[in-house]
């Protein structure tokens, strides 16, 4: 048995004290009424590997049918939401072909759903062979094939990929992903739902 000690109350005050000292010091947090220091540890957030979207090109660049040299088209970065396709201002996804309607065609993306509604478009929409009459509603897998009326200039395959690569190939293409405030111009009579049926 070890023998006790008597010490006084200002002597444990003053231990005290440095005890709570030397805790904030050392990033601990003190309990006085426990005289225990707690350590409080921190967790790394976990990492969420998560998919996108991406309507990636597959014509084969041919301008020959247009005449003049036109910028060949570049990856598109889908987000939630509805975004029209068009081939200048004010589309939210722009696409700067002749053949392609200023007001060409509405997508609806929304947990990994994509909706595809031609907008009465010149040249037409096409989904895996299927040309869209005007206002048609089709939903589109990953995978399928979708042409915004030019299969030389506009052809396109969705595609699913993990956000890292996505950022990746959108950097390399030096084509600013899309964005989440971006305006869009779509008909009075056409819905915001992703319902496709």
């Amino acid at each position: 048995m070890l023998p006790r000690f008597n010490v006084s109350s200002s002597v444990q005050h003053r231990l005290s004290t440095n005890f709570a000292r030397q805790a904030r010091i050392s990033g601990h947090n003190h309990s006085s009424k426990r005289g225990v220091a707690t350590v409080a540890v921190s967790r790394a957030p976990a990492v969420v590997a998560s998919c996108r979207l991406v309507l990636r090109p597959t014509g084969n660049g041919s301008f020959e049918h247009i005449g003049d040299e036109v910028p060949q088209p570049q990856p598109i970065i889908l987000k939630e939401g509805v975004f029209e396709v068009g081939r200048a201002s004010p589309a939210d996804i722009q696409i700067p072909i002749p053949t392609v309607s200023s007001r060409h065609a509405l997508l609806r993306v929304e947990d990994n759903k994509v909706c595809i509604t031609d907008l009465n478009s010149t040249n037409g929409t096409v989904v895996n062979g299927q040309e869209l009459g005007p206002l048609d509603n089709i939903e589109v897998e990953v995978g399928a094939e979708v042409i915004f009326g030019d299969h030389f200039l506009a052809k396109y395959q969705l595609d699913e990929v993990h956000d890292g690569i996505a950022e990746q190939q959108a950097q390399q293409q030096q084509q600013p992903e899309l964005s989440d405030q971006a305006s869009v111009h779509k008909p009075a009579h056409i819905n915001n739902t992703v319902d496709c049926s």
